[in-house]
């Protein structure tokens, strides 16, 4: 189910990189340009000054859609 509002602040991690979790994309966007970042042995905060670090680009847009209809295909979830 995951997260159905959206946070003040994020969370972004290198385990999902590496498959072991999935992070939703109310985390990985949160209100504000700041995000907890967890690493394999500790977690770091990393944040930006201007909101507009979030704005989603023309490229990020098509990856996305892109990304959408390949997992509709892959069941086995492995990418």
């Amino acid at each position: 189910m995951g997260i159905t509002e959206g946070v003040e602040v994020g969370f972004i991690t290198i385990h999902e990189a590496q498959l072991y979790c999935s992070v939703g994309e109310r985390l990985k966007r949160p209100k504000w340009p700041l995000w907890v970042v967890g690493s394999e042995s500790h977690y770091t905060v990393l944040y930006a000054l201007e909101t507009r670090v979030q704005d989603e680009t023309s490229s990020a847009s098509r990856e996305k859609l892109a990304r959408a209809v390949f997992d509709a295909h892959d069941k086995s979830g492995d990418g």
